[in-house]
């Protein structure tokens, strides 16, 4: 009998999972495969990712992401958000996600797929 992967076992139904372009995440082990190879991602932009894959390619409110239960962000937390973004996008980025997170100017951040590059 030919063994299995854990991602094979856990993506036939097995587990829940958030999925987009080639970016899987299971909230329940805090487990993330791009490509199907491993991610370690902090809990805030596991949590992050979750939020915007939960509602993929539409926009998350700024105060869903950082989980304020609807309290206006602090400049403090506005801050914090972008600088936990630039590293999130980053890790997509050098894991070659093909998924891009957007901000929607004054409302939030939205995952998209990327766009290709035309010829």
């Amino acid at each position: 009998m030919k063994s299995e992967s854990w991602l094979d076992y856990a993506t036939t139904a097995h587990f829940s999972c958030l999925s987009a372009a080639n970016v899987v995440l299971y909230p329940d082990s805090h487990e993330v495969f791009i490509s199907g190879r491993s991610v370690h991602l902090s809990r805030a932009h596991f949590r992050m990712l979750a939020a915007l894959l939960a509602d993929f390619c539409k926009t998350v409110p700024y105060d869903r992401i950082l989980d304020t239960h609807g309290r206006p962000l602090t400049p403090a937390e506005q801050n914090l958000l972008k600088v936990q973004m630039f590293h999130l996008r980053k890790i997509l980025r050098r894991r070659e996600a093909q998924l891009e997170v957007r901000n929607v100017y004054g409302q939030g951040y939205q995952a998209r797929p990327l766009r290709q590059a035309s010829s």
